[in-house]
């Protein structure tokens, strides 16, 4: 079996509402075979640390697939939506 691919997805809550990209994922998931989507909640978006860096991404949620491609499909969309206000990070399981 393949390994499970899964990139948390973070914006940059200075710019970006919490409300507006987990409904565009939800969105861009509900067109996508194979992606399972997990929502983090709204107080750990609100009540995380500001790391007093220039962009302070905060995570929103995690999208897994076994294919990496769909997961690239939704990060092409995102960004083209975003901009650089969104980030991922890759982990891969065994």
């Amino acid at each position: 079996m393949t390994p499970l691919v899964r990139w948390q997805v973070r914006i940059d809550r200075r710019k970006v509402e919490l409300e507006l990209v987990q409904d565009e994922l939800v969105a861009l998931v509900d067109g996508v075979q194979g992606v399972s989507l997990e929502l983090e909640e709204e107080r750990s978006f609100e009540g995380a640390p500001d790391g007093g860096a220039f962009r302070d991404f905060t995570p929103v949620a995690t999208l897994s697939c076994h294919d990496p491609k769909p997961l690239e499909y939704i990060a092409e969309e995102l960004l083209d939506t975003f901009g650089w206000a969104i980030d991922f990070k890759e982990t891969i399981e065994q």
